[in-house]
């Protein structure tokens, strides 16, 4: 009897083993994949569900080369060229101060930025815009600085312009932006889908464009006291109120002759 029972308990340890080796086996092959987590999932409750795809699981340095820090559409003195032109001599240059937490920034990219865009499209003129952060001290959650890393980001992939126009577009009304509006909203209205969505997002959340927003930030507060300012040869113009260019493209361009010639035709630095 004792011979017997020592027989059955071996030939139970031996199939026990042989299934463990096997459901091991099976995990191996057919790993259970993870689950990319969307900036929408860590938005503040009551933010509109995505329905952007979520970002694909890859390392930044996967996606983007690690040694780059400067958007490409960066000039020399820490802005961002309109439509990739940069300043030429010779070419009437407008500078745009913003803070990405400014309602008169918006008003007035609603106002002038068309007529803007088309000078630069005609090589009339060429223009940047300048991201300050002013107003980090009065948002928690430094949203001023995340909003220009988030625009300086949209550069890395040629979103620049529409980027800019739609995250001021959606600039809330009252409180401060989301993570959602941010990564989701104001990058889908720029036209970003799919592939570019999710490189956004990653870049964004890897910081590498950080350097760039703090210097520019930094230029920013040396040059201007209020935003929005928009400057030719250090000449402010006139953007609201009594004696405000008009909007049209001829008359943003008479402005910025005028102060073009006033100012002895410098950029600005």
């Amino acid at each position: 009897m004792l011979i017997v029972a020592a027989i059955i308990v071996g030939l139970g340890v031996i199939a026990f083993g042989t299934y463990l080796a096997v459901t091991a086996g099976q995990r191996d092959a057919d790993p259970t994949p993870t689950a990319a987590t969307s900036p929408a999932e860590s938005s503040p409750s009551g933010a509109p569900e995505s329905t952007s795809p979520a970002p694909t699981e890859a390392s930044p340095s996967e996606e983007v080369d690690p040694d780059v820090k400067m958007p490409p559409n960066a000039t020399e003195f820490f802005g961002i060229a309109l439509q990739g032109k940069q300043p030429k001599e010779g070419t009437p240059h407008l500078v745009i101060y913003v803070d990405y937490m400014c309602p008169p920034c918006a008003t007035s990219s609603k106002t002038y930025l068309a007529a803007i865009q088309t000078l630069v499209l005609e090589d009339k003129i060429t223009a940047e815009v300048r991201a300050a952060t002013f107003l980090d001290p009065k948002h928690p959650g430094n949203w001023s600085t995340n909003a220009a890393r988030a625009a300086a980001s949209a550069d890395m992939l040629g979103y620049f312009d529409d980027y800019h126009e739609a995250l001021l577009g959606a600039m809330p009304v009252a409180g401060a932006y989301t993570d959602e509006i941010l990564l989701e909203q104001a990058a889908q209205s720029a036209g970003m889908t799919a592939d570019d969505l999710a490189k956004f997002q990653i870049l964004y959340a890897a910081g590498q464009v950080d350097g760039f927003v703090s210097v520019a930030a930094e230029k920013a507060l040396e040059q201007v006291q209020q935003v929005p300012t928009y400057r030719v040869s250090g000449q402010d113009l006139i953007i609201d109120g009594a004696g405000a260019m008009s909007p049209d493209p001829q008359g943003v361009l008479d402005a910025v002759l005028a102060a073009w010639e006033t100012g002895g035709k410098q950029v600005d630095g």
